[in-house]
């Protein structure tokens, strides 16, 4: 017996000190700093505790989150009912200060109060509050504390301040009521109503002028959205209207598991309107409806569209949301209005076809086919742009295949213009390693018609082949059977080489409009640095011969030696640095020797400085140019060879040659 007491007595404290501790001031005073520390620990906030009170039916609490925002708790309770029957207060003047608390950065203010009535088993809350500046009432009941009914009245809110109040800036005003009904929103169960009525818009249009370059008309805009929720469905009817867009969607949504039947209507007139919702440069008009139908697993999107003056139909399987499988069919797009819509310059006109097939786009499985047609570029803007001058016109059409297979995009081009041809059997992408590894064959087909790239008058064609590889490196082949010769090239980043063999000086002539004075064969080789233009071409000149030409004429005459039955041999040095070229010519025969060392020729000022040494037979020929090289200054020393009225003869026919040669 006495350990009984003993025992009673022990537990009789415990219980005394308890409830000291817990239900008297003198317990509150102790347990109070206790409390404010956890408090501050998981909130992250200079958390003051101004007020605690706890008994057995009563508590009141007060704290100060920090100098702006407070929280206010008072109210009965049961501790043996577990119901309460609690007045609260927030006052929140400071909303972005409280980030560790709201986990999402907020701004502005926020006022609420209310009454929390009930048990652990069912509660009620009854509030009011300010937000966005509205006149806001809202009862909640929770079972189990899981939301089971909402009731909501807002009157008043503020657009403007709903955007501040995330941290967005304020594109736009407008009054927002909203009143929700939901009787019941446990699932299978769903009993309620839901109206959103938005009005009296006004946009800023200096803020979307700074932000994103859009000068919209005066623009306002109405909202609607209307919900009945009854049992496992939602059926709901959404308008949108504005003098630039309308927005229409009704049907039928399954929230679990989710499942939607429904059809959208969306005609936009001016696509800038959404940039601060799209974040992407987009303009112009574009028309979409269609329906939508199927579970977040297997989802179906269909629908037609007019974008860029298009017939556009598409149907999209999307799976957890994201598109799997993709049909479309685009016809007679327009590039003109696509370029608009997408902020580029009006580089051509043309019209695009294109049928799309993509089977899975994860692992990209599928075909994509395109066709250009009626192409046309716009050579205004292009010669402006680039500083071309008399650019002709040109017109282009264009076919693609593309196959997707797993990491691979294989491509072949078939590009035809008025000016060349391109043509590619075989471009393969790894999407991986972002390699591009592809063939080519190009046919300029008249280039007098080069002349705005060229700025120098060339005739005939030309056909190029070769690959193209691009991964860390650029590396580029070409070769062409030119000139009765081939051209061997390579550019390796910035280093080109090309290794000329064989070649035919009089059709390289032909091709240059120059004066066909010389006929060889020609082997040379040519290094440049395109970074930092400079490269040296060295040749070798063989079975060389002069054909009909005045200047030979006159050494013939005058110098008594025929340098047309002569066959010479030559080497060719040039350096180049930017636009200045440094050249060296020695050609020889049996009885004649031509030479020309340290040629200077600036390509972007013309200037030339040469001299020219002709000898015959051992008589010898100087001439020396200078100035602009279409009417360089000129000179003769022709004393040893004929008198000096002959020299003048000479003279003179040379002028005549070297202006029809430059």
């Amino acid at each position: 017996m006495k350990y009984i007491g003993w025992l009673l007595g022990l537990l009789l404290s415990l219980i005394v000190i308890i409830y000291i501790v817990a239900f008297t001031t003198f317990g509150n005073n102790l347990i109070k700093p206790v409390i404010e520390s956890k408090l501050k620990e998981n909130t992250d906030l200079p958390l003051k505790v101004d007020v605690f009170k706890l008994t057995t039916n009563y508590i009141k609490l007060s704290l100060s989150l920090n100098e702006k925002n407070s929280l206010h708790v008072d109210g009965n309770y049961s501790l043996f009912s577990q119901s309460f029957d609690i007045y609260y207060s927030c006052k929140f003047n400071e909303l972005q200060t409280l980030a560790s608390l709201t986990k999402k950065q907020l701004f502005g203010t926020l006022h609420t109060s209310g009454e929390v009535k009930g048990d652990l088993d069912f509660l009620k809350i009854d509030g009011i509050s300010d937000v966005a500046k509205s006149d806001t009432y809202y009862h909640i009941e929770l079972t189990k504390f899981d939301p089971t009914s909402i009731i909501a009245k807002v009157k008043g809110a503020k657009l403007e301040n709903i955007l501040a109040l995330i941290g967005e800036k304020i594109y736009a005003k407008a009054d927002i009521a909203l009143d929700v009904n939901f009787k019941d929103i446990k699932p299978h169960q769903l009993d309620g109503d839901l109206n959103l009525h938005v009005s009296n818009s006004k946009i800023d249009y200096a803020l979307l002028t700074k932000e994103f370059g859009v000068d919209l008309p005066k623009t306002e805009f109405t909202m609607d959205a209307k919900a009945r929720l009854k049992g496992d469905e939602a059926v709901y009817l959404y308008e949108f209207n504005s003098n630039l867009a309308k927005i229409k969607s009704n049907g039928i949504v399954t929230p679990e598991p989710l499942a939607l039947n429904l059809t959208y209507d969306v005609n936009i007139k001016e696509l800038s309107l959404l940039r601060p919702v799209l974040k992407a440069p987009l303009r112009g008009k574009i028309d979409i409806n269609g329906k939508v139908k199927g579970t977040k697993e297997n989802l179906h999107v269909s629908g037609k569209s007019d974008v860029a003056q298009s017939d556009t139909f598409f149907d999209v399987t999307l799976a957890d949301f994201k598109p799997k499988v993709v049909d479309a069919q685009i016809k007679n797009l327009n590039l003109t209005k696509l370029l608009y819509m997408v902020e580029q310059p009006h580089y051509a006109d043309a019209l695009i076809d294109a049928d799309i097939n993509i089977k899975d786009l994860h692992s990209l499985d599928g075909t994509v086919l395109t066709k250009i047609k009626n192409g046309v570029l716009d050579t205004k803007y292009i010669s402006k742009t680039y500083e071309f001058k008399n650019m002709p016109g040109i017109t282009f059409d264009a076919k693609t295949n593309s196959r997707l297979n797993t990491n691979s995009i294989d491509t072949s081009v078939d590009f035809n213009s008025n000016l060349a041809t391109f043509d590619i059997k075989k471009a393969s992408y790894d999407i991986n390693s972002k390699t591009l590894n592809t063939d080519y064959k190009v046919k300029l087909l008249d280039l007098s018609k080069l002349y705005f790239v060229t700025n120098r008058d060339l005739k005939g064609s030309v056909l190029v082949d070769g690959r193209l590889k691009k991964d860390k490196d650029l590396h580029l082949t070409a070769h062409s059977n030119i000139f009765d010769g081939k051209v061997d090239a390579v550019l390796h980043n910035d280093d080109f080489t090309a290794d000329l063999d064989n070649l035919q000086t009089l059709p390289l002539l032909d091709m240059l409009v120059y004066p066909q004075i010389f006929a060889s064969s020609l082997d040379g080789k040519l290094d440049y640095n395109l970074a930092k233009k400079s490269g040296r071409f060295d040749a070798k000149l063989r079975d060389g011969h002069f054909t009909n030409n005045q200047m030979i004429n006159l050494v013939r005459q005058y110098a008594k030696t025929d340098l047309y039955k002569e066959k010479f041999l030559g080497d060719l040095h040039a350096g180049i640095k930017k636009e200045q070229i440094i050249a060296s010519l020695h050609l020889n025969s049996n009885n004649a020797q031509i030479d020309t060392k340290d040629l200077k020729l600036n390509s972007k000022t013309k200037i030339i400085d040469a001299k020219i040494r002709v000898e015959a037979n051992k008589n010898p020929l100087t001439v020396t140019l200078k100035g602009n090289v279409e009417k360089p200054r000129i000179g003769i020393d022709a004393t040893e060879l004929i008198k000096k009225e002959a020299g003048k003869a000479i003279e003179k026919e040379v002028n005549k040659f070297l202006k029809g040669l430059f």
